[in-house]
């Protein structure tokens, strides 16, 4: 019986990415972009299989009743999910350009007033920046009984891929505050598994450019429009993307849904300055002034300006704290969120 001894870890697996010039073409496999993660949602690779029984003889499975094609796995959305920690390099900032619809690099993203995406390019049509990637979960390398590393696995590649939510969080209890990420993407085309001697290169991450909330400029922090003690903190941006229309390939044209939201959390200390928050998310209005505006000098600030209070909860803990959450709203002049490198 033949039989290996290789074996891998979960977290040997790498999430590399580029964006592509062409629908259903995938960008090519060297100098791409590397996620720093620390988790993987594999999106299913399953084929449709149908084993219920048939008009037939008994009460048992046979073999005539038996389907399996792989267009179930053809025309389907595949979804993932990678979580790490967040980095001001390229590779952590282009995916916010892709789901905010941004085309030109900038120090500041926005979600602007009155944001409408582009319709994304189909198959009849090359891409605009930013539009489209292609995504590499890249094999282990293992090391032979030589010494030398040899490849053991082959790699996943999932072309015509959008990011569908982009949260960035920190917490000043865990891994000292580092700010982490949670990226999901989406894609209506079938995957490829790249054959072992497919070469992948990636330009890695480096640690000197992590963010953490010891770099926050307390003094200026605003949740809610007040200078709370902050614990923890998430922004999410969500913004669906909708696959239609059957090709040999997968689906042939992406659209995104009917809204792009901004909302975010914050646990902060609960004192005096909380129990207005708590009346107003009775009231459900619309306020007009800041909802979250954490100032870092990591050369990182985040700004969201009119909200609703979609939650004030007090938390039982060590000291009382207080659970507030909220939604950006759209006042017709102001951009809902402000992600800026440049302070």
């Amino acid at each position: 019986m033949a039989t290996t001894s290789t074996a891998f870890s979960p977290k040997e697996f790498k999430v590399l990415y580029k964006f592509q010039s062409e629908f259903g073409t995938p960008a090519s496999g060297t100098n791409m972009y590397q996620l720093d993660v620390d988790s993987i949602s594999m999106p299913s690779l399953n084929p449709n299989q149908t084993l219920d029984i048939k008009t037939s003889d008994g009460r048992t499975a046979k073999t005539i009743d038996m389907m399996k094609e792989n267009y179930g796995r053809l025309l389907s959305v595949k979804e993932m999910t990678f979580t790490g920690t967040f980095h001001l390099d390229t590779a952590h900032k282009l995916p916010l350009y892709n789901i905010l619809n941004q085309s030109a690099s900038s120090d500041a993203i926005n979600l602007a007033s009155g944001f409408q995406p582009n319709a994304l390019s189909d198959s009849s049509g090359s891409l605009g920046s930013h539009e489209l990637f292609t995504i590499v979960i890249a094999r282990p390398l293992s090391t032979n009984t030589g010494g030398a590393l040899e490849n053991k696995a082959k790699n996943l590649e999932f072309t015509d891929c959008v990011c569908t939510n982009y949260q960035i969080s920190a917490d000043a209890g865990t891994d000292g505050g580092l700010y982490k990420f949670s990226m999901t993407f989406s894609t209506g085309s079938i995957y490829s598994d790249l054959d072992d001697a497919t070469d992948v290169t990636a330009t890695a991450y480096a640690n000197s450019t992590v963010v953490t909330m010891g770099k926050i400029n307390a003094g200026s922090l605003k949740v809610f429009n007040a200078n709370h003690v902050l614990n923890s903190f998430n922004v999410t941006v969500d913004h669906p993307a909708i696959w239609t229309g059957a090709g040999a390939a997968g689906f042939i044209t992406c659209n995104r849904g009917q809204e792009a939201s901004v909302t975010f959390d914050a646990q902060v200390k609960y004192d005096e300055l909380g129990d207005s928050h708590i009346q107003s998310f009775d009231v459900g209005a619309v306020h007009d002034n800041v909802g979250l505006y954490i100032e870092n000098s990591d050369n990182f600030d985040i700004s969201v300006n009119d909200y609703i209070i979609t939650n004030a909860a007090l938390s039982e803990g060590d000291i009382m704290m207080l659970d507030l959450s909220g939604k950006a709203i759209d006042d017709g002049t102001e951009a809902l969120l402000t992600l800026d490198w440049t302070s």
